[in-house]
């Protein structure tokens, strides 16, 4: 019998009960799912909601969370709430009986960056606090701030295991590449294997706060750090103050950060401002701009009366991408052009002495005859500097407007004819390309020495994540390392500024070349189409020009073509190679690594038409001199390294 005559076969109280009941359970199955769906809770995060803290205990390179519940705590749950106990999908696998080597596999897999797919969370789309589900395990490379979640009635802790999580969870776990956004989250746990270590061990850890807060942030000094936010509002193509405030300012504010906030009125003001700038006020200033900010606050640091000896010993410079060229943010925060992941590397990142480069000019206005100022990103003379400079009325179309410049001046087949007299160290490809991987290799060997050591010093190997899983008393740093107490000091472990790294070291413009200079030839300088010389690998998003520079090698890059030995065509393939990095190996193409230089234009500048260009700013249209000035400014390098390129990766 159909359905239907099954139906019809019933007596009508029957069919019209029948038909009651199924509507009613229809509606409630359909409204709870659309509940469900509107408010976007999952069963897990309801059940965030209802416990007050989960358990979770320390291993090597971050918190794991438990599912294995205390039972005071499930009694609290089931009498708040009658939801069902929580899957393994729900509370995560970590903490559930697991063999030490399944468990050392997840926390050694990466090292200190290790363990952030663990923590994903998919968020808004601009960065934002809301109760995610229960990780299974935080990287203390998420963790942004920690805190006693009780206190006394006075404020002080009352010495229990309970604390307050807050960290970051970004939407790929590729972060430096692929992610765009990160959401901010907070979780109460108990911590069961913590046991504070004997201060001959590590003198910071003497409490489980600071000890997670140390593992977090390997550098003391990024700790709450006292930040001035220096910000170029007209920067980003005018956007520089809504990408500060959406999506920069809550994660300072989430790592609780002292913030003192300015924004620059006029050209130059950043300038003055850190010149005049109270310095034990501030550990960083961040620049909210393009490479204009920082380029002003160097200089207006050098300007002080000790040259900025105080404050380049004591201030850390950095960038954050808020403008159209981000140089100093993509070669020293791993290369991200999203401001949220930028910030968030930013406050995990090395403070590491960098090279800067000391640019003189006459000039009729100084006692002296001539002006220094600092460069921390490059100087550029010929196409580039045109096509930069000389594009500014079209910087409302964006990055396309130095593009636009560059093809003018390749169809047109400029030339810069210019004396060149260069101190060079090495202009051989290969010999450049084995000192980068001798560069390298020493820093990663002063990592193991310094575990080695560590170890000798602790009896704790930063690969025994058992033992480190219950004690708590490894401290990995960024390269899978131990952490010792003198780490945890400031910035004492830095190399310190003396006059004698700011002191010139070569004559001045109208003095003799040194006897170890060599001048280029004249059929390369009568005809010179690019030379750029820089310190950074990335001057922009897709350029890669310099990617054998290293922070502090003592050396700055240069790079020069000419039309005598470079047709169009070659000369447009060796451009569009630039991105990768690969137009280095070019043979036309000259890259050197070099100690000073002297550059004489001698193209007509009648029409006001022709630029050099430093750090992106117009500098006169004179003979220039450079010099290097070795470990000189404090800047933030995410693994103490320049972001990868062609040559480092």
């Amino acid at each position: 019998m159909s359905s239907f005559g099954y139906y019809l076969s019933k007596p009508p109280y029957q069919i019209i009960t029948h038909f009651f009941f199924t509507t009613v359970h229809f509606f409630k199955h359909w409204v709870l799912r659309f509940v469900g769906f509107f408010t976007n809770m999952s069963s897990e995060q309801l059940l965030y909601r209802q416990i007050d803290v989960v358990l979770a205990t320390l291993s090597s390179q971050g918190v794991v969370i438990n599912n294995q519940q205390d039972p005071a705590i499930q009694l609290r749950k089931q009498s708040k709430s009658q939801l069902s106990s929580p899957t393994r999908e729900h509370l995560g696998e970590a903490g559930r009986g697991r063999g030490e080597e399944e468990e050392e596999e997840e926390s050694t897999n990466g090292g200190y960056f290790g363990g952030i797919s663990s923590c994903i969370g998919f968020g808004p789309s601009s960065v934002s606090s809301h109760h995610a589900p229960i990780p299974k395990f935080i990287a203390y490379k998420c963790i942004l701030y920690v805190e006693q979640k009780n206190s006394t009635s006075e404020g002080h802790s009352d010495g229990s295991d309970e604390i307050s999580i807050t960290y970051v969870t970004p939407n790929h776990p590729e972060y430096s590449s692929k992610a765009t956004k990160v959401t901010i989250n907070t979780i109460n746990v108990q911590i069961q294997n913590f046991k504070p270590l004997q201060p001959k061990f590590n003198g910071e850890a003497k409490n489980l706060v600071s000890h997670i807060m140390n593992k977090a942030y390997h550098y003391p000094v990024m700790q709450q750090p006292r930040v001035l936010v220096l910000i170029n509002p007209h920067g980003g193509q005018g956007k520089g103050t809504k990408i500060y405030n959406n999506h920069i300012k809550p994660i300072l504010q989430a790592a609780r950060c002292k913030i003192t906030y300015q924004e620059t009125k006029y050209s130059g003001h950043a300038t003055d401002i850190a010149r005049e700038l109270k310095l034990s006020d501030y550990d960083v200033v961040v620049c909210c701009s393009g490479d204009g900010i920082p380029h002003e606050v160097i200089n207006g640091l050098y300007q002080r009366p000790d040259k900025g000896l105080e404050a380049f010993n004591n201030l850390i410079i950095t960038q954050l991408p808020c403008g159209s060229g981000n140089a100093l943010s993509l070669s020293t925060l791993g290369g991200s052009k999203y401001p949220e992941i930028a910030t968030w590397m930013m406050l995990k990142s090395k403070p590491s002495k960098m090279d800067l480069m000391a640019i003189t000019q006459k000039t009729q206005d100084s006692p002296s005859g001539s002006t220094t100022k600092l460069s921390f990103l490059s100087q550029c003379y010929g196409i580039i500097a045109d096509s930069d400079i000389g594009t500014e009325h079209l910087r409302w179309l964006g990055a396309i407007r130095f593009e636009i410049g560059v093809a003018q001046k390749v169809l047109t087949n400029a030339t810069y004819p210019c004396d060149l007299h260069v101190e060079f160290w090495t202009r051989d490809k290969t010999a450049i390309a084995q000192h980068v991987e001798q560069h390298l290799s020493q820093s990663d060997k002063k990592s193991k020495t310094k575990q080695k050591n560590n170890e000798k010093a602790t009896g704790i190997k930063s690969t025994n994540v058992a033992a480190a899983h219950v004690n708590g008393s490894s401290s990995d740093d960024f390269n899978g390392t131990t952490t010792t107490a003198e780490d945890h000091t400031s910035n004492s472990f830095l190399s310190q500024v003396t006059q004698e790294n700011l002191q010139l070291c070569y004559p001045s413009l109208d003095q003799p070349l040194p006897l170890t200079w060599q001048t280029l030839p004249n059929l390369t300088t009568e005809n010179l189409n690019i030379l750029y010389v820089g310190k950074m690998p990335y001057v922009s998003l897709d350029a890669q020009f310099f990617p054998a520079a290293l922070p502090n090698d003592g050396y700055m890059d240069m790079i020069v073509t000419d039309t005598h030995t470079t047709s169009m065509l070659s000369l447009t393939s060796i451009l569009l190679n630039v991105e990768q990095g690969k137009h280095i190996d070019d043979e036309n193409v000259l890259h050197a690594k070099v100690k000073a230089y002297r550059c004489v234009p001698r193209v007509s500048n009648r029409n006001k038409n022709h630029y050099i260009s430093v750090d992106g700013e117009s500098f006169p249209f004179e003979a220039f001199q450079v010099e290097i000035l070795p470990r000189v400014m404090t800047g933030l390098l995410q693994d103490g390294k320049f972001t990868e390129t062609l040559l480092t990766k």
